[in-house]
């Protein structure tokens, strides 16, 4: 989420206005259920106010036997204790005031002395800068709830999480440390030393760091570190610990697309064969400028098949998906995940905030919507407010965008066993539909689909059927599959289409990419070169870039004149001369590869929100001619569109 905040004031005067309600694709969805109604927890706000709640937590943590909430409080500079008094009656505490940018708490026996202490992450602030603004916190309570504070350090790259274990087998417990940044940024351990200091230990240089959960990976009895990177990054890292903390870095899962928009992940043996799982949600709003959802928002799961091998699984859909939170909803014995939303439609009442998967048959998953109101959610947990034995949902809002009128602080639904089911459907637009029966070949029904956010899959593998020798339509599939971020599917898409033309750029380029995730470094190399765009070339270089090769560098990208070349020239020009340095820009700034077979499917595009994002997306990249033409044929779909007209205006 951190990461749009670089757009924000511009954010604020595009938004989503629009009353057509069938403009954009809604999810299918089997199934509804219905909670309790929710209810707000903790301090009020008034109207003028807009929540800013980054993370909540469920605990008991006076240890009374009532489960509380914490809350990290982002604009009202603290974190708050929502204590549960008595049984259903709730009042709220400040257990740290004056923390700029708290975004996350967990809780633990730190000290080892029989209570619960609080560790807390802190940004600083939440919009992007470099300044290391970021701080490390522990609460140390004294057994009656008065705590602490340990400030173990401050003055470091903005920190997204903080979570603890002990990582050299020394019997105290050590931290694992997600900092943010910006376009510089780190995942650090920090090993304990004792009376409270620490000294940090560096696992990975890379901006982008969401999570970093501590978990025993690979089965061998010691904790290993997840982190979860997004920005160009968008992959999850294992750093495989020998039980001394010393610790060797393995890529678990990478998503070849830098707008995948990783917003999550959580550790839980979902399948319960024995063995930790990633469940991991994509839902933030970079690449949609004025807070867009992306029709390839949603969820999935890497499947842990023991060594350190993982398989991804798409779950399915949800615009503007955060959390995620795992638990046995339903109390029938296998794991289900609760999911909220952020970024979506809000000014569509029939829009998901929350959201059940209800887990089936084969690690199959039913959506099941529990609220659509309150609106934007950016964190959820689950745990037994009521102790009725059924798990129940608490979630913070973060209304950074309007509309303003269903947006709340802290809320619940309690879960009592009895759930209502009601059915919805998935609407296609009749424009887009009429567009799909007027299209004479499975191929181009497949295109206007996908170019309008819906699934077009079942026409393109009928059009490989009907021109086996067409290349477009594996890799079409292929770029599906790497926008939700199923690489190896997507891999060997390409790999096919490749078969029928070895001569097409950007299928090299995108290839070499997904290779580089897979740590085929030679192979991709070889499809880099083979390509000889500028993309590629830069591509070529961030190769030479992780492994410190600054001279190589610049001899590759020698004659290269696009920004993000200049820029990665000016970082290994700094590096060699051992200067302080301003980093190279993030590949998901904007920056995109020149794709005339994408675009063949983009010129289909009749859905004027799906104009209005591509529009953004070029401004961005500086292609400001072709956002203005992409905003006016936006108003010439739909002249009642006001995103579309405030973004024309502000150009």
């Amino acid at each position: 989420m951190w990461r749009l905040f670089l757009f924000a004031i511009f954010i604020y005067i595009v938004v989503g206005c629009s009353k057509d309600e069938q403009k954009t694709p809604i999810s299918a969805e089997p199934d509804s259920i219905q909670l309790t109604p929710s209810s707000p927890l903790g301090h009020d706000f008034s109207k003028e106010e807009h929540p800013t709640i980054a993370h909540v937590r469920i605990v008991d943590l006076d240890q009374d036997g009532l489960q509380d909430v914490l809350a990290c409080d982002v604009l009202g500079q603290h974190v708050g204790w929502i204590q549960q008094t008595f049984e259903g009656e709730f009042a709220e505490r400040e257990l740290l005031s004056d923390v700029s940018g708290a975004v996350h708490v967990e809780v633990v026996d730190f000290d080892r002395d029989g209570d619960l202490d609080v560790l807390i992450a802190a940004m600083g602030v939440i919009l992007p800068t470099d300044a290391k603004m970021g701080q490390v916190i522990i609460l140390e309570n004294d057994g009656n709830e008065k705590f602490t504070k340990h400030l173990i350090a401050t003055g470091i790259q903005r920190v997204t999480d903080v979570q603890a274990g002990d990582l050299d087998g020394d019997g105290d417990l050590d931290l694992s440390v997600a900092q943010f940044g910006y376009t510089q940024g780190q995942v650090q351990w920090f090993e304990n030393d004792g009376e409270w200091n620490f000294s940090p230990h560096q696992l990975i240089d890379r901006s982008g760091a969401i999570h970093a959960p501590i978990v025993d990976i690979d089965n061998d009895g010691d904790l290993d570190v997840l982190a979860l990177l997004s920005q160009e990054w968008e992959t999850v890292y294992a750093f495989v610990n020998d039980g001394k903390g010393n610790f060797s870095t393995t890529i678990l899962h990478d998503v070849a697309d830098a707008d995948f928009s990783s917003s999550g992940i959580t550790v839980s043996d979902l399948d319960q064969d024995g063995d930790s799982d990633v469940v991991w949600t994509n839902g933030d709003a970079f690449v949609a400028v004025d807070y867009r959802p992306l029709p390839t928002h949603g969820v999935q799961w890497l499947e842990n098949n023991g060594d350190l091998d993982f398989t991804y699984h798409r779950i399915g859909q949800m615009d503007g998906a955060y959390g995620p939170s795992i638990a046995d909803m339903d109390n029938d014995g296998d794991l289900d995940i609760v999911t909220v939303a952020e970024f979506a439609f809000w000014d569509r009442p029939e829009t998901r905030s929350v959201v059940w998967w209800e887990q089936q048959e084969n690690m199959q998953f039913i959506p099941r919507t529990i609220a659509k109101s309150p609106t934007h959610l950016v964190t959820c947990d689950v745990g037994d407010l009521d102790g009725n034995g059924f798990s129940d949902i608490v979630a913070g809002g973060m209304a950074l965008y309007p509309p303003f009128d269903r947006i709340t602080r802290v809320t619940h639904w309690l879960n009592e066993g009895d759930l209502v089911t009601t059915s919805t459907e998935t609407r296609i637009p009749t424009s887009v539909q009429t567009k799909v029966d007027q299209s004479k070949t499975a191929g181009e029904k497949g295109m206007v689909l996908h170019a309008n956010g819906f699934e077009p899959r079942e026409f393109y593998i009928e059009a490989i059927g009907d021109e086996p020798t067409n290349p477009r339509w594996p890799y079409y599939l292929g770029l599906l599959d790497v926008t939700v971020g199923d690489s190896a599917s997507a891999l060997a898409y390409f790999e096919q289409a490749e078969k029928l033309d070895a001569a097409y750029a950007p299928l090299q380029t995108r290839i070499g990419e997904l290779y580089v995730g897979r740590g085929e470094i030679e192979n991709a190399k070889e499809k880099f070169q083979g390509a000889k765009t500028d993309h590629a070339t830069v591509a070529l270089a961030h190769i030479a870039a992780s492994e410190g090769l600054w001279l190589e560098v610049l001899d590759i990208l020698d004659g290269t004149n696009i920004q993000a070349a200049a820029s990665l020239m000016h970082t290994a020009k700094a590096k060699m001369n051992n200067e302080p340095h301003e980093p190279y820009a993030a590949v998901d700034m904007g920056y995109q590869m020149d794709d005339p077979w994408l675009q063949e499917v983009e010129k289909l595009c009749i859905l004027s929100p799906h104009l209005v994002t591509q529009a953004q997306t070029n401004f961005i990249a500086g292609n400001v001619d072709v956002a203005e033409k992409l905003l006016r044929r936006a108003i010439e779909v739909d002249g009642t569109d006001k995103d579309a007209r405030l973004a024309l205006a502000n150009i």
